[in-house]
């Protein structure tokens, strides 16, 4: 079932971006997050047993680790402890500290280096050319926890303005027609075996914009930015609607891979949006042909990728990288890329090394899929093993659907796709001639390389002056009307 397809069906017949409450635009709001419920429900869709069953596992560790710690602790030590954390986010991390600012950037979760400092791919690059020109605000997230060393050392935390939204009014009731619609949606997606606790959702997504709105709103009046950045716009509805409406252009800086099928890039071409971006920066060109995104095309810039233009010239090619093929799993898809992986082992018979490099979220699993890697002679990779590193030492990469094989080809490798139900999200790369699909393992094809003209589709090459550039045409150019 393609769950994107029946959604844009669904909210064509029952009119669903006409949906209002209390002049929240309800359909913008939850069709990301109802789309991603029902995807869920599938049951090829869903996390292995074993993976619920360690992250179950994990939980509870941590919460009987701290539980422990805690009763370790001198209440006087809690408490000093206590008063410092507000002392720091009152002050050094205190997003208003400073006063006016010219940019507000809004980040994304942040990976560990092999210097042991953790960085925001997308964002801090971004940052730190920003700040050449701008006096720039970074702030985190309220959803990501806050890892240190960070690379960006003035980095913001958003704590202070999270309590600030809880004590906002939020959504009381539905209306007459809200109930209907929303009664109209359930069935619709019943009948299509997606059992999604839609009413939830919906409430929870509309009472988020009526705290965050007024939060986000306050902020911007108080730094008075000329231009409000971000990395994950489903998340941040409510701030380009507060920064809209005071005249403030937002911008988004790509960090996925943008396709048709996936309903955060792929909207209707007869709909405008409050709620999406102004701009939107993005890696290549190949992206926002490739994607269906409610802007015009001079409002969706080819700036380029910087840390992965950073990372291909720190790991060049292995000088044995034909000797290696690496999948790069993923969980949705875990038992079907094994397969392929260990008919690959059996047919080239000792002649590649194979690794397999888990998703984060399987690191550590051992169930039989693991298991049979391991007998097969195939490499796990440790979690330390940086990506790009790996990805540079390998001649072929095998993988179903991720954001790592597209970068993959910036690495100059022609990566192998495997059918496993999700490789509609990747055709536009096979349509590019830059992968292959394969059904088994005969169709493998190793070590191939790609197109220097569709590498740069991908991942343009551009410099800290070219996107500075760019940026200041968005603030001239301003929000969309």
């Amino acid at each position: 079932m393609n769950i994107a397809d029946h959604v844009k069906r669904l909210e064509k017949d029952l009119d669903l971006f006409e949906w209002r409450e209390s002049g929240a635009p309800v359909w913008e709001l939850a069709r990301y997050s109802v789309a991603l419920a029902a995807k869920r429900t599938l049951p090829a869709d869903g996390n292995p047993p074993e993976q619920a069953a360690r992250r179950q596992a994990v939980s509870s560790e941590t919460i009987s680790s701290t539980q422990t710690q805690q009763d370790n602790h001198s209440s006087i030590k809690r408490r000093v402890e206590r008063f410092r954390k507000r002392l720091t986010l009152a002050t050094k991390r205190n997003p208003l500290r400073g006063g006016r600012c010219d940019v507000v950037l809004f980040g994304h979760p942040r990976r560990k280096l092999e210097n042991g400092r953790w960085i925001d791919l997308y964002a801090d690059p971004v940052a730190t050319i920003l700040r050449k020109d701008y006096d720039v605000r970074f702030i985190e997230m309220d959803w990501v926890p806050h890892q240190k060393p960070e690379v960006s050392s003035d980095l913001r935390y958003i704590d202070g303005l999270r309590r600030k939204a809880r004590r906002f009014e939020g959504f009381d009731e539905f209306s007459t027609a809200g109930n209907a619609k929303l009664k109209a949606l359930g069935d619709g997606l019943h009948e299509a075996g997606f059992e999604v606790d839609l009413t939830t959702i919906v409430r929870t997504e509309i009472d988020r914009w009526f705290r965050w709105l007024p939060t986000y709103t306050e902020l911007l009046q108080q730094l008075a930015p000329r231009a409000v950045v971000l990395v994950n716009s489903p998340h941040l509805k409510a701030l380009v609607s507060a920064a809209r409406q005071i005249g403030i252009p937002s911008i988004e800086l790509q960090h996925g891979s943008p396709t048709v099928g996936k309903l955060n890039y792929d909207f209707p071409a007869d709909q405008s949006f409050e709620t999406f971006p102004d701009f939107f920066f993005c890696f290549g060109k190949f992206w926002t042909e490739g994607s269906r995104l409610p802007l015009p095309s001079e409002r969706m810039p080819t700036v380029g990728f910087q840390y992965l233009r950073d990372r291909v010239s720190l790991y060049p090619e292995a000088p044995d990288a034909e000797r290696r093929i690496m999948t790069i799993s993923q969980p949705n898809c875990r038992a079907a890329l094994a397969g392929l992986t260990l008919a690959t082992a059996q047919r080239t018979d000792g002649a590649f090394e194979l690794l397999w490099k888990n998703h984060p979220v399987e690191e550590g699993m051992q169930d039989e899929t693991a298991r049979a890697l391991e007998q097969a002679g195939v490499r796990i990779l440790p979690p330390s093993t940086d990506l790009y590193e790996t990805i540079a030492s390998a001649g072929t990469i095998i993988g179903g659907f991720s954001t790592a094989l597209y970068e993959s080809v910036a690495f100059g490798r022609r990566p192998q796709i495997v059918e496993t139900g999700y490789e509609g999200l990747m055709s536009k790369l096979v349509t590019a001639d830059a992968a292959d699909l394969v059904r088994s393992a005969d169709e493998m094809q190793f070590n191939q390389r790609p197109r220097p003209d569709v590498v740069d589709s991908l991942f343009a090459t551009r410099s800290d002056a070219e996107f500075l550039e760019y940026f200041a045409k968005a603030i001239e150019h301003g929000p969309r009307l």
